[in-house]
């Protein structure tokens, strides 16, 4: 999509793309190359709009994401220290499990 000028006059082209080949369709310098050229603007300022609220919602998207994984930690977090206080344990990472003197040992903690 481009005006090219030779000799004394500027010709509007637009370029497509056909079957993986490129192809130059000529729409000439009168009033139809500026009509061309023209729908080429709107169309190009629409798919920027487009975009532009493409990027909006997934900025949106991102920072509920964070938020939510923020609260997710934090339950995390939460649930862990309830065990614990419990008399639970977490060894390398498993299933939470019981130990067997826990509720002896954090009731002396507290």
């Amino acid at each position: 999509m481009a005006w090219e000028k030779r000799r004394k006059c500027s010709y509007y082209y637009r370029t497509i793309r056909q079957g993986g080949r490129f192809k130059r369709l000529y729409y000439g310098a009168g009033p139809i190359g500026n009509l061309a050229a023209q729908v080429d603007a709107l169309r190009m300022a629409e798919c920027r709009a487009e975009q532009e609220a493409r990027r909006a919602a997934r900025a949106q998207l991102e920072s509920a994401s964070a938020l939510t994984d923020t609260l997710h930690w934090n339950c995390e977090m939460l649930a862990a220290a309830t065990l614990l206080l419990a008399g639970f344990h977490r060894a390398s990472r498993h299933s939470w499990r019981t130990w067997r003197h826990g509720r002896r040992i954090t009731k002396e903690c507290i």
